[in-house]
Parts: C-alpha cells; structure tokens; sequence
C-alpha cells in the first residue's frame, strides 16, 4: 500500500538535500531564477531568509506586476522591491543586471540611483529597457569601470554625457537606442573620443550627437558595425561618425540613416548591407538629398567587399547623386 505522507516527505528530503549544499552553490541556483522567484525561496524555512542574497544576476521587469488592476499600488510595489533587493545585498558582486522598465515613469534620478547601484558592484553585464519619457543622464561613473563587458540599453531619452576622451578597456558589446551623446561641458566641441579595444559588436539605433558633429571610435577589435534609424529626428543636421576598426568584418546600415560614416584606415569588410528607407520622406526633398548625400560616399567605401547588398532605398537615393 501507498504510503499517503510519501510525497510530503519526498518533498522535505529534496529540500533538506538542496539546503545541504554549499552557499557557493546555492547562490548560482539562484541566479538562474528571476529574481523575484529568488525572493521567494526566503519563506522556505529560517535558512533560507535570506539565502538569496547570495544571487549575482539581477532581473528586475514591472510587466511581471502588472495586469491593469490597482495601477498605483503596483508601481509603489515595483519600486519598493527593487530598492530593498539592492539594500539587502549590500555590496555583494553582481554579475548581470537586467532592468525594465515598460509600464510607468519611475523618474530619471531613481533609475540613475540604481544603474548607479550596481555599476559599484562591478556589475559585468548591463541590460536596460526604459520607456519613461523623462531624459535622464547615465552615471558617469561607468566611464572608470573596467569590469563592464556588456552594455545593453534602449530608452525612448538617454543621454550619456561625454568627456572628451573616454577609455572602455573590458567592453566587448555594446548596443546603444535612442541615445544621445552630448559633450559634458555643453560646449561645442569639434570631435568625441571613444575608445574600445575589446569590442566585438556595436550597435546604433536612433543615436544623436549634441555640442560636437563628431563622434570618433577606435575599436581595434571591432568585427560588426549596426547603424539602424526609424527617423531622423533632427532633420537634415550634420553628424559624422568616424570609426577606427581594422578588423571589421560585417557592415550593416539600415533605415534612414543621414549620418557620415567614415572608416579611417584600410578596410578588411566582407559583409556589407545598405538598406535605407526612404518611404517616410516620400515629400522630403531636403531629408533624401542628404541621404544620397551620405549613401555615395560610403559606397566608395565599401568598393573592395567580397558580398555587397543594396535595398531599393538605397538605389533610388543613389540616382539622385547622379
């Protein structure tokens, strides 16, 4: 006959095996969770309290709260659990921090104070989404952080605030969405310097240049290049992206790109797509222009790729500059 306590106590002897592991190993179960499941391990038992503040991956999403009821309430909720997991955890390490933000407008300081929390945990990799409406200004704190080797971040107003020079030695990806560059002295600068030695992709989507036409980036490194726009948002102004990338293998231009892209020294591409988009400005003589503008002197480029691939925006802009 059954036993009717038998699951009961296969249950309690899983727990009790789990529970005997060593914290080292419990701590990278955990990681693997959501972090809100985590959380949730601490009504086990008295041992287990607090066990996941053992977690070096942070994943932080205010969809999982919402489902259109007591709209308030849940953002306060959001709010407040993320706040007291970062106080919690002291100043443990963290590897990954995923964070987003899709249903309120948490405020620009409050989502700086906590990339700013983790960016002194020698966090390694950084994932944000933010659909807030209020710019706010990335710490500046990640420009001395060298354990950085992942940087993720779509927000609908971002502004990273530049010096002149700045120097990413671990950075390896980098996909940057609506974001803006800006000099930090607000000053008109001719050039901003970026350099990545470790970098492998790079991704633009949506990226404006404010006080300076010129964003410079070495990456030694570097094997493929994104440049995607949905729009221009200023029109027909001049931005120049010139970019050091010896070892660049794939090119991809997307979109209604009205940026100058200059690739200083030899290139080693392979792999090049110029798809521009020209159906938004169907009426727009000056944005088109400025698009042939740009399309023919990248192709020139591009002269020496082994596979080359041009979209019907792109041949129909390339008409205009004959």
């Amino acid at each position: 006959m059954m036993d009717a306590n038998a699951p009961r106590k296969k249950s309690k002897d899983m727990k009790d095996r789990l529970g005997n592991l060593p914290e080292a190993v419990l701590g990278h179960i955990l990681s693997l969770l959501r972090t809100k499941d985590a959380v949730r391990t601490s009504l086990l038992s008295k041992r287990w309290k607090y066990m996941w503040t053992l977690v070096t991956n942070l994943d932080f999403s205010d969809s999982l709260l919402y489902s259109g009821t007591r709209r308030k309430s849940r953002k306060m909720s959001f709010i407040k659990f993320v706040e007291t997991v970062l106080l919690l955890l002291g100043k443990s390490a963290i590897q990954k921090f995923f964070l987003s933000c899709s249903k309120e407008n948490y405020g620009a300081s409050r989502i700086q104070t906590w990339i700013l929390s983790v960016i002194r945990r020698n966090v390694q990799s950084i994932k944000i989404r933010y659909d807030g409406m209020e710019n706010f200004v990335f710490p500046d704190l990640i420009y001395n952080q060298d354990s950085v080797a992942e940087l993720k971040l779509r927000a609908r107003s971002c502004t990273f605030r530049l010096p002149h020079s700045v120097h990413f030695s671990s950075l390896e990806i980098l996909d940057l969405r609506w974001v803006t560059f800006q000099n930090e002295r607000d000053s008109e600068l001719e050039e901003l310097h970026i350099t990545l030695p470790a970098l492998n992709l790079l991704t633009m989507n949506n990226c404006e240049l404010l006080s300076g036409n010129t964003l410079c980036v070495d990456a030694l490194a570097l094997r493929v290049f994104i440049i995607e726009e949905d729009r221009d948002k200023n029109g027909t102004c001049q931005r120049v992206l010139k970019l050091r990338a010896p070892r660049l293998a794939t090119f991809r231009c997307r979109g209604s790109s009205s940026a100058d892209v200059v690739f200083i020294g030899p290139s080693s591409i392979e792999d090049a797509v110029l798809g521009l988009d020209t159906e938004f400005y169907k009426y727009k003589v000056d944005i088109r222009s400025k698009m042939s503008e740009v399309a023919c002197p990248l192709l020139r480029q591009l002269s020496r790729v082994k596979f080359l691939t041009l979209g019907s925006g792109t041949i129909e802009v390339l008409f205009l500059f004959i």
